[in-house]
């Protein structure tokens, strides 16, 4: 059963992930800790995988700046608070789409308006705008937000914390 909502509640169940038993879910689940175990897992990947992209890319070993691994922080949170949001997989790839797009943009541009260094330039790649963000690392980013939905959010939401 769902909580109302304009487009859909909160699930009291799931229907389980990958074969494995259902998981049992409600608002419950929303305690701090678990928002904050979803943060620094979202920040610890976004260290890995800047660390690996940009070494192999610069071929030296790159440090990645904090403002850059916000990005998998901030999209680690808002997939958690999806997962529990009974909406069509449709509109929370929307949702993704344009959460992921739009904060690259808006710390891109953050970044350039206050003379600071910005670690990537997409103006190479097509369907980019401004060179801060570009269709194919949009595309990426869904990519990586679907593997972590899938596989991280469930196995934070059944840890016994």
């Amino acid at each position: 059963k769902s909580e109302g909502g304009c487009f859909g509640g909160f699930r009291r169940r799931n229907e389980g992930y990958l074969g494995r038993e259902p998981v049992e879910a409600s608002l419950k689940d929303f305690m701090l800790v678990k928002l904050i175990v979803v943060f620094m897992a979202g920040w610890v990947i976004g260290l890995i995988v800047e660390v690996i992209y940009k070494s192999v890319e610069r071929k030296i070993l790159y440090h990645p700046r904090l403002v850059n691994l916000q990005m998998y922080a901030y999209t680690s949170v808002l997939l958690y608070f999806l997962y529990f949001w009974e909406i069509g997989l449709l509109y929370k790839i929307l949702i993704v789409l344009i959460f992921t797009t739009g904060l690259e943009y808006a710390i891109g541009h953050y970044l350039l308006k206050h003379n600071l260094k910005l670690d990537w330039d997409y103006s190479g790649c097509w369907l980019n705008y401004k060179g801060l963000i570009c269709f194919k690392f949009s595309v990426l980013w869904l990519l990586m937000s679907l593997l972590v939905y899938y596989t991280l959010i469930p196995f934070i939401i059944n840890l016994h914390i």
